[in-house]
Formats: structure tokens, C-alpha cells, sequence
């Protein structure tokens, strides 16, 4: 995620398993005003961190997944200090499953997925909420549901102009490793109403619309090599076709330039890191 005051991009990192078996994931970042840009820890330990969005005011707004000693939660990163305060721990009188990725608006509107994969993979316990996409507040307290509609919901983001809600669908992906391209991997749009709520009608299955609702990037339904997670920008995830002999690289783009110039590149440990490639990307604003 690109912050414009820090000119740096923070990133999550590609989980390893610690020794009690939950992953260990460190947010970095990489600043331009670098000679080398090499990766500065901001966060060591970041308690499973995954999506990130830029905050309201400052900062950066973190899902972090939690395991099983530690709650999942959203948090407030200062990006100066490294310090992270809680802004939403759960939703409907429950906890949080595994929060996966997050928007807020200017006004201090937060939207979130947040999908069973923690438990799928071993690291959280069982699910207390359905799978869905949650609304909160910077004012912090628990978040609502506004919708139940996916498999696993995951990216999401704002339309540019602020009036629809964008989600990804990884369905199509439950364990580490696995693809079934005949569960959901789409892009879905929802109309956001002026209190930003999406539309009353939310459902969604399998590439079919509810009342109110189209589908978004489906060209790819049925084909196994496209079943990485998409985020709501419908930027589907990359990695080298090298077989991890390459680097994972990030590349920035100006608008209506379809080369870009590379600004970061990461070793690949070998196969054993089992998918360090990048995936999720983000609108670096105007």
C-alpha cells in the first residue's frame, strides 16, 4: 500500500510458521527516497497481518488474523512509530474470524472481509461468525455485517467515486495450495446507499447476479490457473513463472502506462517458502 506523505510502499509478509506452529508475519515497507529501497521493518511481529488500507488522517489501517493466544482484530498502525491501537476486536456480539482486507472512506467508514481461512489453515479456532463483509467506525466498537453473500469474501475497495462497494470472491481457493476453479473466484459491485450501506439484495453465488447486483471480471470461471485471491481493484495475484528462481517484485505504475518501472525486489527463499510471490496491489491515489 502506497502512502503519499511517507512516499514509501508498506507491505505485508508472506507468512512463516513459528515455532508453535502460527505464522509469523512482519509489516515492511520500502521508501522511495531510498537509494537502495531496501525493505525497513515496521512491525516485527504483526500478529498475522494481511490487507491493509490508508486511514482516515493518517496512518494505515491494519486486518490483522490473530491465532489461537492472540485475537483477531483491526488496528490503527502509526506509521512513524510503528505503535498499532484496536479499533474493532468484533461483529455482532462476536469475535472476529480472520479479517482479510479493508477500505475506509474519508468520512471514518470501514469495510472489511472477513473469511474462515484462519481456522481452514490451522491457525485460528473455529469460526463464531459467518463468513462476510463488515462495517465499522474509526470511533472504534464492534462492526456489523452487510453482507453473507460469498464463499470467501476477500479484496475489497471503493469505486472512484466513492458509490460502490467492490469484493473479491476466492472461494475458489479454501486450503493453502488448492483450487477449485468451480467454486466462486469473481468480482462483485455493490451500490452503496447514502448511510454506505451496500444494497439490500446481496445474493451472489457462483457467478449469478441478485436483484441490484452484476458480476465483475467472470471472463476466467472455470480455469484453474487464474484462482489466486482478486482484489476488489480486479487485479487478479502474479507470481514469477520461474518456479520461485526469480524475485518477487513490486512495479509502479503512472496512470495509462502499461510498462512501469520495477521498484522493489525480494529474494525468493526456494520452494520450501511454499508461494513468496506478490499478490495483492493498491491505488496509489491520483
Amino acid at each position: 500500500m502506497y502512502v503519499a506523505e511517507d512516499d514509501a510502499l508498506y507491505y505485508t509478509t508472506v507468512p512463516q510458521r513459528g515455532a508453535d506452529g502460527a505464522p509469523v508475519v512482519r509489516v515492511e515497507r520500502i521508501r522511495f527516497t531510498s537509494g537502495d529501497r531496501q525493505p525497513e521493518v515496521v512491525v516485527e511481529d504483526a500478529n498475522a497481518a494481511n490487507g491493509m488500507c490508508p486511514a482516515p488522517g493518517g496512518g494505515l489501517l491494519v486486518c490483522e488474523q490473530g491465532n489461537h493466544r492472540r485475537i483477531a482484530r483491526i488496528t490503527h498502525l502509526d506509521t512513524r512509530t510503528g505503535r498499532r491501537e484496536t479499533v474493532i476486536t468484533e461483529a455482532d456480539g462476536a469475535p472476529l474470524s480472520s479479517p482479510n482486507d479493508i477500505v475506509a472512506s474519508a468520512d471514518g467508514t470501514i469495510w472489511f472481509t472477513d473469511p474462515s481461512y484462519g481456522f481452514l489453515q490451522g491457525f485460528r479456532p473455529r469460526p463464531q461468525i459467518a463468513d462476510g463483509v463488515r462495517q465499522g467506525s474509526m470511533s472504534a466498537g464492534p462492526a456489523v455485517t452487510v453482507s453473507t453473500a460469498y464463499d470467501k469474501p476477500n479484496g475489497i475497495a471503493l469505486s472512484p467515486d466513492g458509490r460502490e462497494l467492490l469484493v473479491g470472491d476466492s472461494g475458489a481457493n479454501h486450503e493453502l495450495g488448492s483450487c477449485d476453479p468451480r467454486r466462486p473466484h469473481d468480482v462483485w459491485r455493490h451500490p452503496l446507499s447514502v448511510a454506505g450501506r451496500p444494497g439490500a439484495d446481496h445474493v451472489a453465488r457462483h457467478g449469478r447476479a441478485g436483484p441490484g447486483e452484476r458480476p465483475f471480471g467472470d471472463g476466467d470461471r472455470g480455469r484453474g490457473d487464474r484462482c489466486g485471491a482478486v482484489r476488489g481493484t480486479g487485479v487478479p495475484a502474479q507470481q514469477d513463472a520461474g518456479g520461485g528462481t526469480e524475485h518477487a517484485g513490486v512495479q509502479r505504475h503512472l496512470r495509462g502506462d502499461k510498462a512501469g518501472e520495477r521498484v522493489a525486489r525480494r529474494p525468493q527463499p526456494g520452494p520450501e517458502a511454499a508461494g513468496d510471490q506478490v499478490a495483492c496491489l493498491g491505488d496509489g491515489g491520483p
